[in-house]
């Protein structure tokens, strides 16, 4: 197909909505295929994260379908590409070997003059490929494992250290690993998930967002949305009534994504986070799965079976301060701010390019 095919344009969430189809269609191209990619779940994002916040979206498609789609929103001074949760992953939709619509992509946001941050973008990825000029590199990194990789490590549930600890707490009480893919039996475990995940982070430097009640109600509304579609899981090690390790993921097309992670603190001389990613691993060979995706973060326990890793950087286009409205803008200035933002919400309206 033909590059000169392509059109790209600017829309705002409301007329996207007459995308849904097109869009979770090529959201099914992604690989990894995760379940924050369709639709569904940036209208929950939005919800309860845009706030008041102006949206737009680029869409570039040829004369049959619909080839890339990003959602932007305005805040601090700059259009942000939407991401999952902590921006671990940007919530930009296009086959993986479309190096056409990227390109336009790249383009159209180099052309538009505006200050744009695309957060999260891997090095070697086709959107970090094409990137025209890099931007700052951070300390964030994805890491993953492939088929071959989870076939090597798939036994490592046999080993004696693991045969020993699963011993230990099988003395203690009812013990048990659950795979747990139906909203009801999700929604059951939920509570003590939440709790967990709070004490795991409590004295680090980003405590846990369940501290927060919108981000509870995030979570729920995405159980509710993607559980009775077997798009989420919730593996969890379970002694007796209590949650001793939990994984909140997603599982489609051969390819598990692991999304919220956390483990009860209280027995973390026993491994119980270490344990529960053994099941994992020996879960997913018997799967047969050729993906299995940490998504970004250093954490040390991802480390454990050394997983490929994927350095991430993040895009951010400041050009537009050498004029004197973009230094306005900068400095904060509040009466240019409200301006520029009705402004923003003018154009989006009428179909412009900002």
């Amino acid at each position: 197909m033909e590059d000169r095919s392509l059109r790209g344009f600017w829309i705002t969430a409301e007329e996207a909505a007459d995308l849904k189809e097109e869009w979770n269609a090529l959201a099914s191209e992604m690989r990894p295929n995760m379940f924050y990619f369709e639709r569904e779940f940036f209208n929950i994002w939005a919800r309860f994260f845009a706030g008041n916040s102006p949206i737009k979206l680029l869409m570039i498609r040829d004369t049959v379908k619909l080839r890339l789609a990003a959602p932007f929103y305005y805040r601090d001074y700059s259009w942000r590409l939407c991401a999952d949760r902590d921006a671990d992953h940007p919530l930009i939709i296009f086959s993986n070997d479309d190096t056409a619509a990227v390109s336009t992509f790249w383009q159209m946001l180099e052309e538009s003059g505006e200050p744009v941050i695309v957060p999260s973008i891997g090095r070697t990825t086709t959107l970090g490929r094409l990137c025209p000029k890099p931007g700052t590199y951070t300390s964030a990194t994805r890491l993953h494992f492939t088929s071959k990789e989870i076939n090597a490590l798939g036994h490592r549930i046999q080993t004696h250290r693991y045969k020993n600890l699963i011993n230990w707490y099988r003395k203690q009480g009812d013990f048990t690993y659950l795979k747990l893919q139906t909203r009801s039996d999700i929604e059951k475990w939920l509570p003590q998930f939440a709790q967990l995940h709070e004490r795991r982070w409590s004295s680090t430097r980003t405590p846990s967002s369940f501290t927060k009640p919108i981000y509870r109600d995030f979570c729920s509304q995405l159980i509710s949305t993607f559980a009775p579609r077997s798009r989420l899981t919730l593996d969890a090690l379970v002694l007796g009534d209590n949650l001793l390790a939990g994984c909140l993921g997603t599982e489609r097309n051969g390819t598990k994504g692991m999304y919220l992670a956390a483990y009860d603190t209280n027995y973390w001389k026993k491994s119980p986070g270490k344990l529960l990613l053994a099941y994992i691993l020996s879960e997913a060979k018997k799967s047969r799965l050729v993906h299995l995706d940490f998504l970004r973060g250093s954490e040390s326990y991802k480390h454990r079976y050394k997983p490929k890793i994927e350095h991430c950087f993040t895009f951010k286009n400041r050009s537009y301060r050498r004029s004197w409205h973009g230094l306005l803008d900068y400095c904060g200035t509040f009466w240019w701010r409200a301006k520029r933002i009705a402004r923003t919400s003018f154009n989006i309206q009428n179909g412009s390019l900002l």
